[in-house]
Formats: C-alpha cells, sequence, structure tokens
C-alpha cells in the first residue's frame, strides 16, 4: 500500500533523487579526499598531515579539481605549503 503510494508520488520521488544525488557527490568528496592525500604522501611525506587537515574541510568537488593541479604541479614542498597555507 504504501510501496505503490511512494513510488508515485512526486514529491517523494524528487526528495529520494536529491538524496541520491548528495549521496554521490559525498563519495566523490571523500574519494578525491583521499586520491589527493595518497598524492601528497607519495610526493611530499612531510605534508602529509597537513594536506589531510585541510582536505576534510574542503566540501566541493571544483575545489578539489583545483587544489589537485596545483598538487600535481607543485615544483617543490615549499610551493606546496604555501598553497595549503593559504586554501
Amino acid at each position: 500500500m504504501f510501496d505503490k503510494l511512494l513510488e508515485e508520488d512526486e514529491r517523494v520521488i524528487a526528495l529520494m533523487a536529491e538524496r541520491e544525488e548528495r549521496g554521490r557527490i559525498k563519495g566523490e568528496v571523500r574519494g578525491k579526499a583521499e586520491l589527493l592525500t595518497t598524492i601528497i604522501e607519495i610526493r611530499f611525506p612531510t605534508l602529509a598531515e597537513k594536506a589531510h587537515s585541510k582536505l576534510q574541510h574542503v566540501k566541493r568537488l571544483r575545489e578539489f579539481d583545483q587544489l589537485a593541479r596545483l598538487v600535481v604541479t607543485a615544483p617543490d614542498e615549499n610551493a606546496l605549503r604555501w598553497v595549503l597555507d593559504i586554501w
């Protein structure tokens, strides 16, 4: 009885789709944070803890993409430290 109602109610369908999308984005954010942390651990091990701390506060996918570009192009540890300080 309720299943049919839930499947047909437009508001419920929209709400479920919105929650599903939010969950997908959270998963992507978590995955990008883990990947960037790993890259930083490999390239600049002394900055791994600082980077991990900073990445916990990033919530938008676009920010991860921008930060990833800066991480992979950082010429040295000091350059990445500067990026993390101003981020």
